[in-house]
């Protein structure tokens, strides 16, 4: 709009009297007059959407002519009081939140595009934010596949007396445990007995190294708790999972390295039958050398079965 044109709008919006009505609409005049209209307004995005970015609005002055070309002036440098204000709150979150647990595979697609854009567009990003999946139970994981060695005959091995776990720092002692029977209802039941400040190894079971499951017990919360570090597998900040070697010492000195292939977490208290009955398939007899522990969990209620299982690679004469 020429020059002319502006001052006469303006002498008229000057000399507007009455009610309110006028004094608005005098305003919208001027604004229209002033090129600041709202189809001239740089779009703001979503801080949702985009989480990275500024909130800075990019204005686009009404063309002249039709080939007249469009421009978006560069932001204004920010002091570090501005660049707190106009940071987005999950950007702020993202600087002082603790680093992702090492049991998460990945971060996201979208945290991803975070770290790879440019430093002045994340002045307040020093990594990327958190994510769920950094702090969420792991209730199962594998079994996997791990390098093994060949297993004795059964009958050649010797009791088990102590097994150690380096990751847990655990080094317990190891006795005998059989089982109890009773009637429930008309039906005969039995249930394993558990060791008190001790590890129980299932007297039906094989011996370390012998090729075939040997089942361990013991408790996680009361009589010496020798399975409290165990019974957290899969828990944010447990130094504890696949491949850790469990070592299982017989009554000879000869030591017999399992390692974790999988672990389960499993409901039991209140369970159904068939789900009873799938907790017990880790009892059965296997066709490899197999370490099998089982305890409960959480230590508060004991309503699940933690059950670790680990294959034999490797043996140490005394």
């Amino acid at each position: 709009m020429h020059l002319a044109h502006r001052a006469r709008f303006r002498k008229r919006l000057f000399h507007l009297k009455g009610d309110g009505r006028g004094a608005t609409w005098g305003l919208a005049v001027l604004a229209f007059a002033m090129g600041l209209s709202a189809s001239c307004v740089g779009r703001t995005e979503s801080v949702d959407a985009l989480p990275a970015k500024r909130l800075v609005a990019t204005w686009t002055p009404t063309p002249r002519k039709a080939s007249a070309a469009r421009f978006t002036p560069a932001p204004p440098a920010l002091t570090a009081a501005q660049a707190l204000v106009s940071t987005p709150t999950r950007v702020l979150a993202a600087a002082t939140a603790a680093p992702p647990s090492p049991i998460a595979d990945s971060e996201p697609r979208e945290e991803r595009a975070l770290l790879q854009q440019s430093p002045r567009a994340l002045p307040l990003l020093l990594r990327p934010t958190p994510t769920h999946a950094a702090f969420q139970r792991i209730d199962r994981r594998g079994p996997v596949a791990l390098p093994t060695i060949a297993p004795m005959a059964l009958g050649r091995g010797r009791e088990p007396a102590r097994l150690i776990i380096p990751a847990l720092n655990l080094n317990a002692p190891v006795v005998p445990v059989g089982w109890d029977e009773a009637y429930v209802g008309r039906e005969l039941m039995s249930e394993w007995q558990v060791a008190s400040h001790a590890v129980g190894h299932h007297i039906n079971s094989v011996y370390p190294g012998e090729d075939g499951n040997m089942v361990f017990s013991g408790h996680n919360n009361i009589e010496g708790a020798v399975f409290r570090s165990l019974s957290r597998v899969g828990e944010p900040g447990v130094n504890f999972g696949l491949g850790a070697e469990m070592i299982v010492e017989d009554a000879s000195g000869r030591q017999f390295i399992y390692r974790v292939n999988g672990w389960e977490r499993m409901p039991e208290r209140d369970a159904s039958p068939e789900q009873r009955r799938y907790n017990a398939r880790y009892l059965a007899p296997t066709e490899r050398a197999q370490l099998t522990i089982i305890t409960c969990w959480p230590p508060s209620s004991n309503t699940h079965r933690v059950v670790v299982t680990g294959l034999l690679t490797g043996m140490k004469e005394r």
